[in-house]
């Protein structure tokens, strides 16, 4: 699932309560306890509203590699 602020709501502070929107949804509609996310390393506005709302980064990478002749 993505989430993600229009271009035309961005720098308005939209992005703040998306977070803790999510996690309580997810949390009383699904017993949730804990949300992994994955935003790119250059995404610096998405990486602060996620830090600000509580999540932490971890060493982690994501790989991807795609088969020849799958598709």
């Amino acid at each position: 699932t993505e989430m993600y602020v229009d271009d035309g709501f961005r720098r308005r502070g939209c992005a703040q309560g998306m977070p803790s929107f999510m996690e309580g949804r997810l949390h009383s509609t699904y017993g949730v306890e804990e949300i992994h996310l994955l935003t790119g390393t250059t995404n610096h506005a998405a990486r602060a509203a996620y830090e600000k709302a509580g999540f932490r980064a971890k060493n982690e990478v994501y790989m991807t590699k795609e088969v020849p002749g799958k598709r």
